[in-house]
């Protein structure tokens, strides 16, 4: 919820990069466009920035899957 709360106090995506815990990267490959977010260890948040207004939340996942 915290992540969430950033996002939302964010103007914009690229502030975000200020707060280096956050670790917010571009993903590459299938997921061209989309940013993660580190929750904790392996989980992260994974987000699509629609517009300057709009990020959408699309995925909050284990990485790696194991």
């Amino acid at each position: 919820m915290r992540r969430i709360a950033l996002l939302l106090a964010a103007e914009r995506l690229e502030d975000l990069f200020e707060f280096r815990s956050l670790r917010l990267h571009k993903l590459q490959g299938k997921q061209t466009g989309q940013f993660a977010i580190t929750i904790h260890d392996r989980w992260r948040l994974i987000v699509k920035p629609e517009s300057v207004d709009v990020v959408w939340v699309l995925e909050v996942s284990r990485h790696y899957g194991d």
